[in-house]
């Protein structure tokens, strides 16, 4: 996935594309410094056992409470029958957690969350997929 050329590691250029697609925009001193923090065994690049836990660190791993609600949230219809069940309010709310604009009429702040939450969900299946091709032993590549 993030192993673009196959070394079955990752270098710096492929941790800044791998943190990019998981929506994590990093300057060039954050990357080093990540990639530094990430390199266990300072061999210049990160094995997989490394990557998951930069991933982990970066992604802010849920707290119990969040991890429940992801679970409750698995589904597009979960997250837009919860979406629609909020009032006004409690949309605003829940934007603002997630820094995202609360102007607009209800629907508008209605169709905002949803899809804020959707790309939360995909996110968490993404890392969810990797954490279990590690478990059963497969590479990850390209």
């Amino acid at each position: 996935m993030f192993d673009l050329d196959d070394s079955g590691s990752i270098s710096i250029d492929e941790l800044a594309e791998a943190m990019e697609a998981l929506d994590q925009h990093l300057t060039d001193d954050e990357l080093h410094m990540l990639m530094v923090e990430a390199d266990s065994d300072g061999n210049g690049t990160i094995d997989f056992d490394e990557f998951v836990k930069v991933i982990a660190h970066k992604m802010d791993m849920l707290t119990p409470e969040e991890e429940e609600d992801r679970r409750k949230l698995a589904t597009e219809d979960d997250i837009r029958e919860y979406v629609q069940s909020l009032p006004r309010r409690d949309l605003k709310i829940e934007l603002t957690k997630r820094k995202e604009p609360v102007h607009g009429n209800k629907r508008a702040l209605q169709k905002r969350l949803f899809v804020a939450l959707n790309m939360q969900a995909q996110k968490s299946l993404a890392f969810d997929a990797m954490i279990r091709v590690r478990a059963c032993g497969r590479v990850i590549a390209a």
